[in-house]
């Protein structure tokens, strides 16, 4: 019975689950998946398992428009007890069929999706011949393809369905409250709520480092916008770059203005779309850039860049030397990045 194939029953499809338990970065890139399904399926019940309440961000007041009801599923935070809970909750749902986005553990999500019961499951595997894919494997496993950005691999799920209303650009929701507190935070810092300034984001997830480069290098490409262009630069970041934010006070430099864990994501995301341009390493503040149009320099070294890179946005990417080492990102040359500054501003100046 293991190996009996099942047809996906198009018509039948009332209840829908997603699946992203990475970081803020792979949310939003999974948002043109997430799209795309509810045009195609506007009345369907959609639910989401995220790792945790601040993914919910992504979509902001209009979250209920999209899905229906958030999980949120972080093995290494949660009892067992916990776990077992939301899986036979979503059971209960006798969900029809499920999405579990690109880059998603290959065990992982298999075997949560074959424990709550869904009727057809939709998942990339490195390999659809292996004994296990056939086992307990996805009903329609889609072969992994790292040589394109995770958007596409998510839309991939789509298409191997034939879901036709494909939805292209990222989401992220900006509200018109944090609007108004960027606007109040600018003029309190420029006297001017029109001021012109670049920001930069030198952090990225706590657990995922070997993606950053030095922060003194950062400063180095804080003073040079600076004092070239007369541009202020503001560092921004969370809970993640705490550490970053003492070293950063010690700079004396009226251009350069600390505001790492200061400001909430939607006020900060805000702050993004009325930037110049953008300055940081693979990271979810980089997407939102993507999402809302501000250029970016993106500094890549653990991935590919195409497959990683801000999604549709005039991006100026710095990659690092090919290396077997993991943070070779470190190993970007600081006159690689002012090089790519020059780029950026030349763009905008026009």
């Amino acid at each position: 019975m293991f190996f009996k194939m099942k047809k996906f029953q198009r018509n039948s499809v009332q209840k829908i689950l997603i699946i992203c338990l990475n970081g803020l970065g792979d949310v939003i890139t999974t948002t043109p998946l997430i799209m795309s399904v509810r045009k195609e399926y506007p009345r369907a019940k959609i639910f989401m398992l995220v790792k945790n309440s601040f993914m919910e961000s992504v979509f902001g007041a209009s979250a209920s428009s999209i899905i229906d009801k958030f999980f949120h599923f972080d093995p290494g935070k949660q009892s067992l007890l916990s776990i077992f809970k939301i899986v036979n909750e979503l059971r209960s749902e006798k969900i029809d069929l499920s999405f579990t986005a690109t880059d998603t553990d290959f065990l992982k999500g298999p075997i949560l999706t074959y424990m709550m019961g869904i009727n057809y499951r939709v998942g990339e595997t490195p390999n659809k011949n292996s004994f296990y894919n056939k086992v307990i494997g996805y009903d329609c496993p889609v072969l992994a393809n790292y040589d394109q950005h995770r958007v596409e691999s998510n839309l991939d799920l789509c298409r191997s369905i034939s879901i036709k209303s494909i939805v292209r650009n990222t989401y992220f929701a900006i509200e018109e409250t944090n609007d108004k507190t960027m606007r109040n935070i600018i003029s309190m810092e420029f006297e001017s709520k029109n001021h012109s300034y670049c920001l930069i984001h030198p952090g990225c997830n706590i657990m995922e480092s070997f993606r950053r480069w030095p922060l003194e290098n950062y400063l180095s490409v804080a003073r040079y916008v600076s004092q070239k262009y007369e541009f202020p630069v503001i560092f921004i970041g969370g809970k993640d770059e705490e550490d970053l934010s003492s070293e950063i006070d010690k700079y004396e430099d009226r251009y350069i203005i600390n505001a790492i864990n200061k400001l909430n994501i939607g006020v900060t995301a805000s702050l993004i779309r009325s930037a110049k341009f953008i300055i940081g390493n693979d990271s979810g503040l980089m997407h939102i850039a993507g999402v809302v149009g501000t250029p970016t320099v993106s500094l890549i070294g653990y991935e590919k860049p195409i497959r990683c890179a801000p999604w549709g946005t005039h991006n100026e990417i710095v990659e690092a030397p090919i290396s077997a080492k993991k943070d070779r990102v470190r190993e970007i040359m600081v006159d690689s990045v002012l090089n790519a500054v020059d780029k950026i501003i030349c763009h905008f100046k026009g």
